[in-house]
């Protein structure tokens, strides 16, 4: 973990089951995920000052079909984000660097 970063579980899978981390900090089961906790777990992954961290679903064993598609899903495309997460970061700041300068 680098100085300054913070890390954070966002997917984790304990006791066969899958969960995230909502807005409050707390892990919830997957099944009572909403797209606004999808949106939050979005802003972790795009942010400079939190790593966004998840258990690897082919290390683990989940017992609720619904909750092995839901993990598969999410992490899949989490780890594709966090993949780019660079270039994602590049890309916006370069066409928000004019507006940016403009209104500083």
């Amino acid at each position: 973990m680098k100085k300054g970063n913070v890390a954070m579980k966002c997917l984790e899978i304990k006791d066969g089951k899958g969960f995230f981390r909502n807005r409050n900090g707390e892990m919830e089961t997957l099944d009572k995920i909403k797209r606004d906790d999808i949106l939050h777990l979005l802003d972790i992954a795009t942010s400079k000052q939190e790593t966004f961290e998840m258990d690897d679903i082919e290390s683990a064993i989940i017992n609720n079909q619904a909750h092995i598609i839901i993990y598969r899903n999410l992490g899949d495309k989490f780890k594709e984000i966090l993949n780019n997460k660079t270039r994602f970061l590049d890309e916006s700041e370069n066409i928000y660097k004019e507006a940016l300068q403009k209104y500083q």
